[in-house]
């Protein structure tokens, strides 16, 4: 199926929309399937650039087919990370997290603010606490950016950054269905961590933005299943998580939060 794309200069000034850094070059063809090429009304040379950016999150896990890509470098088995510690449960449902805890940590490298942050999950039991999906931190809890479900059973997105102070914000999904009744269906969530511009969109639903935000200190691990200290632990299956370089608008959050994306 064709997809859309964003046309650009060769140097990546944009003709019709700024080239995002996820683009990949897409070869443009003719109706009968040839390749041909593009030029400006000025003349200058334009390359195709598919914007399609869940391919090109530089850190990505998906439990279900035990595949990740972390730190730009793609593995066929999740075990393979380096440096990844915890033990993993994995199945065709994902990654199983439950009385036996199974938190699992992933160091990270070059990951920066802005960021946007999705994770897809099914909670099995409604423990009356709090639980970490998973989160990015700066090697403490003083410095985040997570998915939890709070004692109210709501999901929340939520920033920590020490100074100024501890907790920036803790969106909603802008849905107030509650995930006490369990097994829950698949939920998707995708949120904007960026100075000012914080955002939660659960199944399609955006939450209320957040303009009064602190950004934390660059993450350099992935934490999950648990919060920083291994406590506060989900339980549930934990099928996918991505992390993508910076803020995706709001269209793009619900593309991220209905599968559409």
């Amino acid at each position: 199926m064709a997809q859309a794309v964003t046309i650009v200069s060769s140097g990546g000034v944009a003709v019709t929309n700024t080239i995002s850094p996820q683009g990949r070059p897409a070869t443009p063809v003719n109706a009968g399937g040839m390749p041909i090429t593009l030029v400006s009304s000025g003349g200058l040379p334009m390359t195709l650039v598919d914007e399609d950016r869940s391919a090109w999150a530089p850190n990505s896990i998906d439990f279900t087919t035990n595949t990740a890509t972390i730190n730009s470098v793609a593995y066929s088995a999740i075990s393979s990370i380096p440096s990844i510690t915890g033990t993993l449960d994995l199945s065709a449902s994902g990654h199983l997290v439950d009385a036996a805890n199974n938190g699992i940590i992933i160091p990270l490298t070059g990951v920066t603010y802005p960021l946007t942050f999705y994770v897809e999950f099914v909670r099995n039991t409604d423990s009356g606490g709090n639980e970490v999906i998973a989160c990015v931190d700066a090697g403490s809890a003083a410095n985040l950016t997570m998915y939890r479900i709070d004692t109210g059973d709501q999901l929340r997105f939520r920033i920590d950054a020490t100074p100024p102070g501890a907790n920036q914000c803790s969106i909603g999904g802008g849905t107030t269905a509650s995930l006490s009744t369990v097994p829950t269906a698949v939920q998707r969530a995708a949120g904007r961590a960026d100075a000012n511009d914080a955002q939660n969109c659960r199944n399609g639903t955006l939450g209320t933005q957040d303009t009064s935000v602190t950004l934390p200190t660059n993450p350099t691990r992935l934490i999950v299943g648990v919060d920083s200290s291994g406590a506060q632990s989900f339980t549930g299956y934990i099928r996918k998580i991505k992390i993508f370089d910076g803020a995706f608008t709001n269209a793009q959050l619900q593309a991220l939060a209905t599968g559409a994306l």
